[in-house]
């Protein structure tokens, strides 16, 4: 699926890493799947 949509894909990757950046890796995962999946069915 990212693959076909390498612009939602980096969009997704710029979340992940401030998301890392500011929470610690378990609780980060669980975030940011939530806080992704909100603005990719906005755009999309």
């Amino acid at each position: 699926y990212l693959r076909d949509n390498p612009d939602l894909a980096m969009q997704l990757q710029d979340q992940v890493l401030r998301a890392v950046g500011v929470i610690e890796d378990e609780d980060a995962e669980t975030d940011v799947e939530e806080t992704e999946s909100a603005p990719a069915e906005e755009e999309s």
